[in-house]
């Protein structure tokens, strides 16, 4: 019974002191999985800082994307919304987070009266 070296998957056979060790991971590994499966989007905090794969990828974050907002996905998909301030692009705008606070409002009104009505 021998335990598997891979870094990803270390987990002992012997029954008695069988332990799952999660797989040694640093900062490097986090931003090229996050650049090879969320290509156009950045992780938190990270839309400030020019960073780019290490294993030569294909995907890379734009070099100059604060500086420079005329790269070719901002201007693919730029909708004019803009970004909050944790970087996390806007979907809505202003008028339609208005209406949807509004009805969840009318909701939470309906359903106070609705509970006066029932205790009456």
């Amino acid at each position: 019974m021998t335990s598997s070296n891979n870094k990803y998957n270390s987990i002992s056979d012997d029954r008695s002191s069988s332990k799952i060790v999660p797989p040694a991971i640093d900062t490097s590994d986090l931003i090229n999985f996050h650049l090879s499966h969320f290509q156009g989007t950045y992780p938190l905090g990270m839309e400030r800082l020019d960073v780019k794969p290490t294993d030569n990828s294909e995907t890379e974050l734009s070099e100059n994307h604060n500086n420079d907002n005329s790269s070719e996905h901002d201007e693919e998909y730029d909708d004019g919304l803009g970004y909050y301030p944790d970087g996390t692009k806007r979907t809505l705008t202003d008028e339609q987070i208005a209406f949807l606070r509004a009805s969840e409002l009318r909701q939470i009104q309906k359903q106070q009266q609705q509970q006066q009505q029932q205790q009456q």
